[in-house]
């Protein structure tokens, strides 16, 4: 099956909108649950966390087109970001054996909902805006002025160095300058 250009960008862009509003929300989430902020290798592990995601919504047709399959992407997302979150050093203030809270747990369930709801309204948005921006940026390109002369060159400034007695001599020197 054969997809047009506008199909594969729309694909690209929801696998970057899931990845990245994954990723941002998770550690948002993670902070309000009482989780510290990522540094180092877990930064590391979240950014494979996104490529992962972004790569298996934009490859997958049926992830990248249904909207039914968005919230169990974001929530395996939502997970990948906690176990993620959970390897590395954002734990570190947490006194609990088990990372998963129910605070914890709560923040990521509203994460993905957050997302969720935010991608579908952009997915909604996105065309209107780009229908309104086509039948709008022709007339505002043809009010502006065009000059249809050409600029007549102009000098700025002498460019020719200027050369005291001192610095001129019989031998010619090669090497970087001598200021004078």
């Amino acid at each position: 099956m054969r997809i047009g250009p506008g199909e594969e960008l729309a694909r690209q862009v929801r696998g970057l909108a899931v990845a990245g509003s994954v990723i941002a929300l998770a550690i948002g989430a993670h902070g309000l649950a009482g989780g510290g902020t990522p540094h180092g290798v877990t930064l590391l592990l979240l950014g494979g966390a996104a490529a992962v995601l972004a790569a298996a919504v934009t490859a997958v047709p049926t992830l990248a087109t249904r909207r039914r399959w968005l919230v169990p992407v974001l929530a395996t997302g939502q997970v990948l970001a906690h176990t993620a979150l959970s390897l590395g050093d954002a734990h570190s203030g947490m006194h609990s054996g088990s990372h998963l809270t129910a605070p914890m747990l709560l923040a990521h369930t509203a994460a993905v909902v957050v997302c969720a709801a935010l991608i579908a309204a952009a997915e909604r948005i996105g065309p209107r805006a780009y229908a309104a921006l086509r039948r709008i940026l022709p007339r505002i390109l043809t009010v502006l002025p065009v000059r249809l002369e050409p600029a007549l060159p102009s000098a700025v400034a002498d460019v020719r160095p200027v050369v005291t007695s001192a610095c001129v001599g019989p031998i010619a020197r090669r090497g970087p300058p001598a200021f004078c």
